[in-house]
């Protein structure tokens, strides 16, 4: 929680070359916004995100990370 904070500040000083974790949506960002607003405690805005469904996202922070890639296919996503 204290690593996704320092990010929404603009603090990404980190050493990681790739990140994973949860993508918040406007729900997540609602319950983030009481925690920042000192409305909630780390630990019950911890509880409040556990029982919301997420997805995961992976981010590359470095060349080192990106030169791990190996592209392998393609298809195209067609919509309606």
């Amino acid at each position: 929680m204290d690593f996704v904070f320092e990010n929404r500040k603009g603090n990404n000083a980190h050493q990681y070359d790739i990140v994973i974790g949860p993508v918040a949506n406007d729900t997540l960002y609602a319950t983030l916004a009481l925690y920042e607003a000192a409305v909630l405690t780390k630990q019950e805005t911890i509880q409040r995100l556990k029982v919301h469904k997420l997805y995961d996202q992976v981010s590359f922070h470095t060349l080192k990370a990106l030169q791990i890639l190996t592209y392998f296919s393609h298809y195209e996503v067609k919509t309606i």
